[in-house]
């Protein structure tokens, strides 16, 4: 019984050890790439949005998918994400928002 919790215990604090790394790889990747393009980076970090377990060449691997919020213009937020493979990025995407005009009345 015992060793059924450490085992527990043991791949629990694995997983959350693994998903805070690639957190901070995430946040890293997303402030960097804005800083280079000269966008402003908000919050300060990513969040979790999806989480899967892939086969990959190398055996299984958790694809996590992290969102942010960046600006362009200091007046209209948009939405970028990092997707993970394990350790490694696999996709980094920004997501553009056109402004729509309002029609008065």
């Amino acid at each position: 019984m015992v060793v059924i919790i450490l085992l527990c215990t043991s791949v629990f604090v694995w997983y959350f050890l693994d998903g805070m790394r690639a957190r901070e790889v995430a946040t890293a990747v997303a402030k960097e790439y804005c800083r280079q393009v000269d966008l402003q980076f908000l919050d300060g970090t990513v969040n979790l949005r999806s989480i899967a377990l892939r086969r990959t060449i190398d055996g299984l691997a958790f694809r996590r998918t992290f969102e942010f919020q960046y600006t362009r213009d200091d007046n209209i937020r948009h939405h970028g994400a990092v997707v993970m493979m394990g350790k490694q990025v696999e996709n980094f995407v920004l997501h553009h928002e056109e402004e729509i005009d309002r029609l008065p009345g």
